[in-house]
């Protein structure tokens, strides 16, 4: 069984938390995130998926984070994770940062 996990940004406060659970409106939409290392609900967020992969270090990899080799998002168009070429063929890639807590390491701008 495929593990779901997730982490959320809190936009407000500029910190990343792992979440504990999702509050759901009644249109299914995510209302607010609940996270292991804050009290109260989180309600301006971005929420990051776990992709099910980890890197050569064995840190879990996340939507968004940065590689040494390239950023990791989500297609809506393929209908799954885009990563970089190298993980997808079973290269071991390196986590190093996300483009929340580190924007300069992102490599979408470059």
């Amino acid at each position: 069984m495929r593990e779901i996990k997730f982490k959320a940004w809190d936009k407000k406060n500029k910190k990343m938390y792992q979440v504990g659970g999702l509050e759901l409106a009644l249109d299914g939409k995510i209302h607010g995130v609940r996270c292991f290392q804050r009290e109260g609900l989180l309600t301006d967020f971005i929420i990051r998926e776990y992709t099910k992969r980890k890197d050569r270090n064995g840190v879990e990899i996340y939507a968004d984070d940065i590689t040494d080799l390239g950023n990791v998002s989500w297609s809506d168009v393929d209908g799954a994770w885009v990563l970089p070429d190298s993980l997808l063929a079973g290269k071991i890639v390196k986590v190093i940062g996300n483009i929340y807590e580190d924007p300069d390491l992102n490599r979408e701008e470059w």
